[in-house]
């Protein structure tokens, strides 16, 4: 999940450079990811942490 993130990161961030038309499309895939990594943080550390966690990954990829 992680070494998806990371790519899909440059691939969404590149096309926001480029103006690209799938832009959305990359960004909605790269959210997707981010709830993948949620819902894995939430089955160790529960709801409370992984709403914790998403809030700050989120943060962090600010497109």
């Amino acid at each position: 999940m992680f070494s998806a993130h990371a790519a899909l990161a440059a691939l969404t961030m590149q096309k926001g450079i480029d103006g690209a038309k799938d832009f959305e499309a990359a960004a909605a895939e790269l959210n997707e990811n981010t709830d993948d990594i949620t819902a894995a943080v939430e089955s160790v550390y529960g709801a409370e942490g992984a709403a914790q966690f998403k809030e700050i990954w989120s943060s962090h990829i600010g497109y």
